[in-house]
């Protein structure tokens, strides 16, 4: 992946952002217990997702490795999206859609926007070999996938729920009457 334009340039951004809090992150796990084995447990997903990932890159990257490069970042950053990001939006949106239901419908579609327009942020970057803005696509790649992608689920969850919640209701109405 590092032999790759985009997967050089997506690391060098991805290592700017981490290395600005890990350090002081690092040192309060090291002092707590309890912390140490929150992230051990919080890890495991993470570490079996870049392993689905690699596995994705390694198949691919024979034939167009920058290609392989953003399916396998997709693949990584959906995952990532659906294991640490739908649980805790599911239960916020549970309490915003019961109030307008297209609430989260309308971020997902303006995530989808973001996530179109790095994809063309990054193909531009490609052609032009500009590092600077394929870091920055790159970034903007990822974290709309892990968005787009938690958030969606979220809404589906919830609407799903929502209906069949109607539906429940809707038959006792008409048993009932």
């Amino acid at each position: 992946m590092l032999k790759t334009f985009a997967g050089s340039n997506f690391l060098k951004a991805f290592n700017a952002w981490y290395y600005s809090f890990s350090p002081a992150i690092s040192r309060f796990i090291a002092r707590e217990e309890w912390a140490r084995t929150l992230t051990r447990i919080m890890l495991y997903p993470l570490i079996i997702v870049l392993h689905i990932s690699e596995k994705g890159y390694s198949t691919l990257h024979d034939s167009s490795p920058e290609v392989a490069v953003i399916i396998s970042g997709f693949t990584a950053s959906a995952l990532l999206g659906l294991i640490y990001l739908t649980p805790p939006t599911t239960l916020m949106l549970r309490r915003v859609e019961a109030k307008n239901r297209r609430f989260g419908r309308s971020i997902v579609e303006s995530l989808s926007l973001v996530w179109i327009l790095s994809l063309i942020l990054l193909a531009v970057s490609e052609f032009f070999k500009a590092a600077l803005l394929c870091s920055v696509g790159a970034a903007v790649f990822v974290s709309s996938t892990i968005m787009m992608v938690g958030i969606g689920a979220s809404v589906w969850i919830t609407n799903r729920r929502a209906d069949e919640e109607l539906s429940i209701r809707s038959k006792r109405f008409k048993a009932g009457g």
